[in-house]
Protein backbone atom coordinates (compact mmCIF):
# COMPACT_ATOMS: atom_id res chain seq x y z
CA UNK A 1 0.00 0.00 0.00
CA UNK A 2 0.83 3.50 -0.58
CA UNK A 3 2.60 5.68 2.09
CA UNK A 4 3.05 2.25 4.37
CA UNK A 5 7.00 0.64 5.30
CA UNK A 6 6.46 -2.98 5.23
CA UNK A 7 7.82 -4.33 9.12
CA UNK A 8 10.32 -6.50 7.59
CA UNK A 9 11.80 -3.29 5.95
CA UNK A 10 11.12 -1.15 8.97
CA UNK A 11 13.02 -3.58 11.16
CA UNK A 12 15.96 -3.25 8.69
CA UNK A 13 15.94 0.26 8.94
CA UNK A 14 16.06 0.60 12.25
CA UNK A 15 18.42 -2.32 13.16
CA UNK A 16 20.53 -0.09 10.14
CA UNK A 17 20.44 2.90 12.10
CA UNK A 18 21.07 1.42 16.32
CA UNK A 19 24.36 -0.37 14.14
CA UNK A 20 25.23 3.62 12.55
CA UNK A 21 24.75 4.87 16.39
CA UNK A 22 25.82 1.90 18.55
CA UNK A 23 28.88 2.26 21.18
CA UNK A 24 31.99 0.37 20.32
CA UNK A 25 30.97 -2.19 23.22
CA UNK A 26 28.31 -3.36 21.99
CA UNK A 27 29.98 -4.69 18.87
CA UNK A 28 32.79 -7.23 20.07
CA UNK A 29 35.95 -8.28 18.12
CA UNK A 30 34.64 -11.77 18.15
CA UNK A 31 32.49 -11.35 15.03
CA UNK A 32 29.17 -11.54 17.33
CA UNK A 33 26.91 -8.45 17.56
CA UNK A 34 24.33 -8.48 19.93
CA UNK A 35 21.53 -6.89 18.61
CA UNK A 36 18.68 -5.03 20.53
CA UNK A 37 15.55 -6.83 21.83
CA UNK A 38 12.84 -6.18 18.66
CA UNK A 39 10.74 -7.49 20.51
CA UNK A 40 7.21 -8.77 19.55
CA UNK A 41 4.36 -6.88 18.15
CA UNK A 42 1.59 -6.15 20.70
CA UNK A 43 -1.29 -8.09 20.76
CA UNK A 44 -4.65 -7.11 19.75
CA UNK A 45 -8.01 -8.13 20.95
CA UNK A 46 -9.63 -10.46 18.74
CA UNK A 47 -12.92 -11.68 17.78
CA UNK A 48 -16.67 -10.10 18.13
CA UNK A 49 -19.71 -11.45 18.72
CA UNK A 50 -23.19 -11.00 16.92
CA UNK A 51 -24.80 -9.60 20.21
CA UNK A 52 -27.94 -8.50 18.05
CA UNK A 53 -28.45 -11.98 16.64
CA UNK A 54 -29.82 -13.53 20.32
CA UNK A 55 -29.48 -17.04 20.24
CA UNK A 56 -30.91 -17.84 16.55
CA UNK A 57 -33.16 -20.45 15.58
CA UNK A 58 -34.75 -22.95 18.76
CA UNK A 59 -33.85 -25.57 15.48
CA UNK A 60 -30.44 -25.09 15.42
CA UNK A 61 -28.39 -27.88 16.50
CA UNK A 62 -27.11 -27.49 19.53
CA UNK A 63 -22.65 -27.62 20.41
CA UNK A 64 -21.09 -27.12 23.77
CA UNK A 65 -18.22 -25.06 23.83
CA UNK A 66 -15.97 -25.27 26.62
CA UNK A 67 -12.84 -23.00 26.23
CA UNK A 68 -9.90 -22.72 28.99
CA UNK A 69 -6.56 -20.58 28.84
CA UNK A 70 -3.30 -21.92 30.83
CA UNK A 71 -0.43 -20.05 31.29
CA UNK A 72 2.93 -21.73 29.99
CA UNK A 73 5.10 -20.38 33.13
CA UNK A 74 6.32 -22.67 35.83
CA UNK A 75 4.79 -25.93 35.06
CA UNK A 76 2.18 -25.14 32.52
CA UNK A 77 4.69 -27.01 29.86
CA UNK A 78 4.78 -30.08 31.72
CA UNK A 79 1.00 -30.10 32.44
CA UNK A 80 0.44 -29.45 28.56
CA UNK A 81 2.44 -32.37 27.52
CA UNK A 82 0.20 -34.46 30.36
CA UNK A 83 -2.65 -32.66 28.58
CA UNK A 84 -1.65 -34.04 25.54
CA UNK A 85 -0.97 -37.65 27.12
CA UNK A 86 -4.36 -37.39 28.01
CA UNK A 87 -5.72 -37.11 24.52
CA UNK A 88 -3.80 -39.98 23.49
CA UNK A 89 -4.71 -42.37 25.98
CA UNK A 90 -5.85 -45.69 24.37
CA UNK A 91 -9.09 -46.35 23.90
CA UNK A 92 -10.73 -43.34 24.05
CA UNK A 93 -10.47 -42.42 20.17
CA UNK A 94 -13.77 -43.63 17.62
CA UNK A 95 -14.67 -47.05 17.80
CA UNK A 96 -12.70 -47.30 20.95
CA UNK A 97 -9.42 -46.85 19.69
CA UNK A 98 -6.27 -44.75 20.47
CA UNK A 99 -6.79 -41.77 18.57
CA UNK A 100 -4.04 -39.60 16.85
CA UNK A 101 -3.85 -35.86 16.52
CA UNK A 102 -5.01 -33.67 13.71
CA UNK A 103 -4.54 -30.09 12.66
CA UNK A 104 -5.72 -28.60 9.75
CA UNK A 105 -3.62 -30.96 7.35
CA UNK A 106 -2.21 -33.90 8.89
CA UNK A 107 -4.10 -37.13 10.62
CA UNK A 108 -1.13 -37.88 12.51
CA UNK A 109 0.37 -35.16 14.12
CA UNK A 110 3.53 -35.60 16.84
CA UNK A 111 2.12 -33.39 19.06
CA UNK A 112 4.72 -33.81 21.81
CA UNK A 113 7.48 -32.34 19.52
CA UNK A 114 5.08 -29.86 17.82
CA UNK A 115 4.96 -27.72 21.81
CA UNK A 116 8.52 -27.97 22.12
CA UNK A 117 8.61 -25.03 20.14
CA UNK A 118 5.47 -23.47 22.16
CA UNK A 119 7.84 -23.30 25.42
CA UNK A 120 8.44 -19.85 26.10
CA UNK A 121 4.65 -19.00 24.65
CA UNK A 122 2.69 -16.84 27.31
CA UNK A 123 -0.14 -19.00 27.06
CA UNK A 124 -2.54 -21.87 25.14
CA UNK A 125 -6.15 -22.98 25.13
CA UNK A 126 -7.70 -25.47 25.53
CA UNK A 127 -11.28 -25.82 23.81
CA UNK A 128 -13.57 -28.94 23.96
CA UNK A 129 -16.20 -28.87 21.03
CA UNK A 130 -19.16 -31.10 21.68
CA UNK A 131 -21.65 -31.06 19.35
CA UNK A 132 -24.99 -33.07 20.40
CA UNK A 133 -25.04 -34.76 17.15
CA UNK A 134 -21.54 -35.79 16.91
CA UNK A 135 -22.13 -39.33 16.26
CA UNK A 136 -23.60 -38.52 12.92
CA UNK A 137 -21.04 -36.13 12.01
CA UNK A 138 -17.53 -36.61 10.57
CA UNK A 139 -16.14 -35.27 13.43
CA UNK A 140 -12.41 -34.55 12.28
CA UNK A 141 -13.81 -32.61 9.06
CA UNK A 142 -15.88 -30.29 11.44
CA UNK A 143 -12.85 -29.96 13.83
CA UNK A 144 -10.88 -28.19 10.70
CA UNK A 145 -13.75 -26.94 9.50
CA UNK A 146 -14.86 -25.03 12.55
CA UNK A 147 -11.20 -24.03 13.49
CA UNK A 148 -10.85 -22.56 9.66
CA UNK A 149 -14.35 -20.23 10.30
CA UNK A 150 -12.19 -19.10 13.73
CA UNK A 151 -9.43 -18.30 11.79
CA UNK A 152 -11.79 -15.65 9.72
CA UNK A 153 -13.71 -14.47 12.68
CA UNK A 154 -10.48 -13.58 14.33
CA UNK A 155 -8.82 -12.15 11.27
CA UNK A 156 -5.39 -14.53 11.83
CA UNK A 157 -3.62 -18.39 11.00
CA UNK A 158 -3.89 -20.37 14.23
CA UNK A 159 -1.91 -23.79 15.48
CA UNK A 160 -4.15 -25.90 16.78
CA UNK A 161 -4.30 -29.82 17.00
CA UNK A 162 -6.60 -32.59 18.24
CA UNK A 163 -7.85 -35.89 19.32
CA UNK A 164 -11.51 -37.02 18.63
CA UNK A 165 -12.74 -39.02 21.45
CA UNK A 166 -15.74 -40.94 21.71
CA UNK A 167 -17.47 -41.43 25.40
CA UNK A 168 -21.24 -43.29 25.22
CA UNK A 169 -23.58 -41.69 27.94
CA UNK A 170 -27.45 -41.92 28.62
CA UNK A 171 -28.15 -39.32 26.07
CA UNK A 172 -25.24 -39.97 23.54
CA UNK A 173 -24.83 -43.35 22.11
CA UNK A 174 -21.52 -41.84 20.94
CA UNK A 175 -20.72 -38.66 22.49
CA UNK A 176 -18.22 -38.21 19.79
CA UNK A 177 -16.31 -34.69 20.71
CA UNK A 178 -13.02 -33.13 19.72
CA UNK A 179 -10.24 -31.85 22.35
CA UNK A 180 -8.50 -29.08 20.53
CA UNK A 181 -5.27 -27.27 22.05
CA UNK A 182 -4.67 -24.13 20.35
CA UNK A 183 -1.16 -22.15 20.59
CA UNK A 184 -1.51 -18.96 21.96
CA UNK A 185 0.17 -16.66 19.21
CA UNK A 186 -1.59 -15.17 16.13
CA UNK A 187 -0.32 -15.37 12.92
CA UNK A 188 1.55 -11.99 13.51
CA UNK A 189 3.97 -13.17 16.58
CA UNK A 190 1.73 -11.49 18.78
CA UNK A 191 -0.17 -13.01 21.61
CA UNK A 192 -3.70 -14.77 20.75
CA UNK A 193 -6.09 -12.60 22.48
CA UNK A 194 -9.21 -12.91 22.11
CA UNK A 195 -12.34 -10.81 23.69
CA UNK A 196 -14.27 -12.05 26.67
CA UNK A 197 -17.83 -11.74 24.57
CA UNK A 198 -16.25 -14.24 21.56
CA UNK A 199 -15.32 -16.75 23.69
CA UNK A 200 -18.36 -17.43 25.59
CA UNK A 201 -21.06 -16.34 22.52
CA UNK A 202 -19.63 -16.27 19.46
CA UNK A 203 -17.24 -19.71 19.41
CA UNK A 204 -20.57 -21.72 20.27
CA UNK A 205 -22.53 -19.71 17.46
CA UNK A 206 -19.83 -20.61 14.96
CA UNK A 207 -20.06 -24.13 15.88
CA UNK A 208 -23.70 -24.53 16.12
CA UNK A 209 -24.54 -22.41 12.64
CA UNK A 210 -21.79 -25.12 11.07
CA UNK A 211 -23.58 -28.28 12.59
CA UNK A 212 -26.77 -27.06 11.10
CA UNK A 213 -25.00 -26.44 7.85
CA UNK A 214 -24.04 -29.82 8.03
CA UNK A 215 -27.05 -32.00 9.28
CA UNK A 216 -30.14 -29.45 8.69
CA UNK A 217 -32.28 -27.91 11.80
CA UNK A 218 -33.33 -30.29 14.32
CA UNK A 219 -37.06 -31.47 13.93
CA UNK A 220 -40.08 -30.51 16.28
CA UNK A 221 -39.31 -34.16 17.98
CA UNK A 222 -35.52 -33.45 18.02
CA UNK A 223 -36.13 -30.35 19.77
CA UNK A 224 -38.65 -32.04 22.53
CA UNK A 225 -36.19 -34.49 23.26
CA UNK A 226 -33.20 -32.04 23.39
CA UNK A 227 -35.51 -29.95 25.66
CA UNK A 228 -36.60 -33.24 28.03
CA UNK A 229 -33.37 -34.35 28.28
CA UNK A 230 -32.23 -30.80 29.67
CA UNK A 231 -35.05 -30.72 32.13
CA UNK A 232 -34.30 -34.33 33.43
CA UNK A 233 -30.50 -33.58 33.77
CA UNK A 234 -32.21 -30.32 35.90
CA UNK A 235 -34.09 -32.63 37.99
CA UNK A 236 -31.63 -34.59 39.01
CA UNK A 237 -28.52 -32.38 39.14
CA UNK A 238 -26.49 -33.55 36.00
CA UNK A 239 -24.24 -30.97 34.50
CA UNK A 240 -26.18 -29.51 31.63
CA UNK A 241 -23.66 -26.82 30.50
CA UNK A 242 -26.37 -24.23 29.99
CA UNK A 243 -28.25 -26.04 27.06
CA UNK A 244 -24.89 -25.60 25.30
CA UNK A 245 -23.36 -22.55 26.81
CA UNK A 246 -20.63 -22.65 29.17
CA UNK A 247 -18.39 -19.62 31.04
CA UNK A 248 -15.28 -19.89 29.87
CA UNK A 249 -12.76 -20.23 33.38
CA UNK A 250 -11.70 -17.34 34.67
CA UNK A 251 -11.74 -14.61 31.79
CA UNK A 252 -10.53 -16.87 29.01
CA UNK A 253 -9.25 -13.70 27.40
CA UNK A 254 -5.25 -14.97 27.47
CA UNK A 255 -4.26 -11.67 29.36
CA UNK A 256 -3.92 -10.14 32.71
Amino acid sequence: MAGRVPIARAKDDFIEKWLRSAPKAAQPSGGQLHLPDLGKPAAARRGSARLSGGEGSSYRRRVVVIAYHYRMAGAGYSKLHSHLNYIERPGVGERAVTPTLIDGRSDAVMGHSVISAWKDDRHHFRIILAPADGHRLDMAAYTRAYMAELETALGTRLEWMAGIHEKADAAHPMNRHAHIVLRGIAGDGSDLVMRREFIVREMRRIAEDLATRHLGQMSQREVDAHLSRQAERQRTGERTYNSGRRPVRGDGLGHD
